[in-house]
């Protein structure tokens, strides 16, 4: 596909487009569609130089990998485990440490919490996103996802969050294995 575009790229460039894109790793979810997407924007933005660079790719590749953090943000706001497992899947296969992904969710589920009581307390969107010091886009995303949790639940999962994080930081476990529990103790119901 390059060399029909007139650019170079070494084998080394396609490695990097072929690990960071997850399309060898069964377990992702991606199609030939979603990667013939990722090397159309490579194209475009290596067109100048005529040549891929790593550095093209990682630019093309960072923004799909930060996406699919906020599409894992949301699901589980939404409390879809098919989608978080599938964005997992696919964040760790482009690189990302199982114990940030940990990190981003945890951000998550407090936030979750502290909007919900926002609400409760009757705050305006206005000063509710300022009280929460998240942008007015962030909670109002957050208003929608805090009916599909209760306050036992959140509560639930503060407490899951403390013993998750003592497992990754104080047990040799596969972190892979830690996160994939730990997502589907999350989402579950009291």
């Amino acid at each position: 596909v390059f060399k029909d575009n007139n650019l170079n790229a070494s084998d080394n460039v396609i490695k990097f487009i072929i690990d960071r894109t997850g399309y060898l790793d069964k377990n992702i979810d991606k199609t030939l569609y979603d990667i013939n997407n990722e090397i159309i924007k490579i194209i475009d933005i290596s067109k100048d130089n005529n040549e891929v660079t790593i550095q093209n790719a990682s630019d093309v590749l960072a923004n799909s990998f930060e996406n699919n953090i906020f599409k894992l943000t949301d699901a589980v706001g939404r409390r879809d485990i098919s989608s978080i497992m599938k964005l997992q899947k696919s964040l760790i296969a482009g690189g990302m440490e199982p114990f940030m992904i940990f990190y981003m969710i945890i951000r998550q589920v407090r936030n979750l919490l502290f909007v919900k009581e926002l609400k409760r307390r009757n705050y305006t969107i206005n000063d509710g996103r300022k009280k929460a010091k998240i942008s007015r886009y962030e909670y109002e995303k957050l208003l929608n996802y805090i009916r599909f949790w209760t306050y036992k639940d959140l509560r639930r999962n503060i407490h899951l969050c403390y013993e998750v994080e003592t497992t990754f930081k104080s047990k040799p476990y596969n972190q892979e294995l830690v996160l994939d529990l730990f997502f589907h103790e999350l989402v579950k119901k009291s």
